[in-house]
């Protein structure tokens, strides 16, 4: 499954666990994935994460809008 497919799986603002497959070694592009946890929880997400096998490779996925309409953000690097 690609991090393309995860989005069509569940469109409706779901926080998903990603165990990581393949991932190209020269871009570093995420090529395939595995869900291992969906939910409507951040914080349910985030307590999966934190009992997980030390060495898992693994991402985080919101599939919602990050941000409303006409809302932004910046960074700042001190």
């Amino acid at each position: 499954m690609t991090v393309n497919d995860v989005y069509e799986k569940y469109p409706d603002n779901k926080w998903v666990l990603l165990r990581v497959i393949k991932e190209n070694q020269e871009t570093h592009e995420i090529e395939e994935v595995e869900p291992l946890f969906v939910s409507d929880s951040r914080d349910e997400m985030y307590e999966k994460i934190n009992n997980l096998p030390e060495g898992d490779h693994v991402m985080t996925l919101f599939t919602g809008p990050i941000l409303k309409e006409g809302e932004a953000f910046a960074f700042s690097f001190v």
